[in-house]
Formats: structure tokens, C-alpha cells, sequence
């Protein structure tokens, strides 16, 4: 029970606040874990525009092998990669 006997509101409120705390670490794992997942978007996006321009044709892959379209979709996810990185640098 959050109000126990003898103990006054503010004090349960303080209690209950203080379970709360592990917030931060979990911002920071949060953190953490949208950096590395904007940094995979940013090379998996320049990847993608290698390969559509035919700049960078690693694996043999005739399906995105000097294919605009892959190059724009590349860009994009690139694009987007970065958005999330400055995301998180800002959620410090």
C-alpha cells in the first residue's frame, strides 16, 4: 500500500519517486541503443546508394546493381539514420 500508518503523503510520494529513479540508466541504454541503430541506417543507406549509382558493387547483386532507384532509396534511409543519431544525441 502506498500510504502506510504513520507515515505522511509527502514521505509515500518521496518513496514512490525514488522507485522512479532508474529512469536515467534506462535513457541512457535508450540512448545508446539509437545511436547504434541510426549509425546501421546511415551504412546500410550509403550501401544502397553504392550499389544503385554502380559505385560500389559488393555483392554481385543484379537486382540493385546500377539501379537509381536504389541509390534514392539509399539516400533516404541515410538521411533518416542521420535524423535518429541527432536524435539521441539530444536526448542527453
Amino acid at each position: 500500500m502506498l500510504l502506510s500508518k504513520g507515515r505522511g503523503l509527502s514521505t509515500s510520494f518521496q518513496r514512490a519517486n525514488s522507485l522512479l529513479k532508474p529512469k536515467a540508466q534506462s535513457e541512457g541504454n535508450m540512448k545508446t541503443v539509437l545511436s547504434i541503430v541510426g549509425l546501421i541506417a546511415i551504412l546500410f543507406g550509403l550501401h544502397w546508394i553504392g550499389q544503385g549509382t554502380g559505385v560500389f558493387i559488393w555483392p554481385a547483386n543484379p537486382v540493385m546493381d546500377n539501379h537509381i532507384a536504389w541509390a534514392y532509396g539509399g539516400a533516404a534511409v541515410a538521411i533518416l539514420g542521420v535524423l535518429i543519431v541527432l536524435y539521441a544525441r539530444r536526448r542527453a
